[in-house]
């Protein structure tokens, strides 16, 4: 599995993708969002891949919260669920809170099936609004801080 990365230039923006020799198996997006850290996956968290993601957490900036945009993850299997697991508990002895989002049906099914639900939590959309718009704002008061030192 060979990484490749890119990042937006001035951005605080970097993706992250697994290819295997087919295609891309894994594309993880990594973005700033004031105290947290929103990562975007598309494609399949099973093994292979799944160990990758913990890598791309794990080697991420320290933040207060970190969550996982799971829209568009196709498949998850067991290493996946494993991963998801092991960052809760990563996370948690950092201080930090891991929250998912946009969980699919199939995964959320997996979730219950194997009790993950009780210990991840679910990122709602008003909680995803606020945290965009607390960015939002320390973004603003950032730029006329800048605006006012100039």
């Amino acid at each position: 599995m060979l990484p490749s990365m890119s990042e937006a230039a001035g951005s605080n923006v970097y993706i992250v993708s697994f290819l295997n020799s087919e295609n891309v198996m894994l594309k993880v997006t990594v973005q700033s969002v004031g105290d947290a850290l929103i990562i975007r996956c598309r494609g399949r968290i099973v093994a292979g891949t799944a160990e990758q993601l913990q890598h791309v957490v794990q080697g991420s900036p320290s933040c207060e919260l970190i969550v996982l945009d799971l829209a568009e993850v196709t498949r998850m299997d067991a290493a996946g669920l494993g991963v998801l697991a092991s960052l809760h508990g990563l996370l948690e002895e950092r201080g930090a809170r891991l929250k998912l989002l946009n969980v699919a049906c199939r995964v959320e099914r997996l979730l219950r099936l194997t009790r993950l639900n009780a210990v991840l939590e679910v990122c709602s959309v008003p909680e995803i609004i606020a945290l965009m718009c607390r960015a939002h704002a320390a973004a603003a008061a950032e730029r006329q801080a800048s605006a006012i030192s100039a």
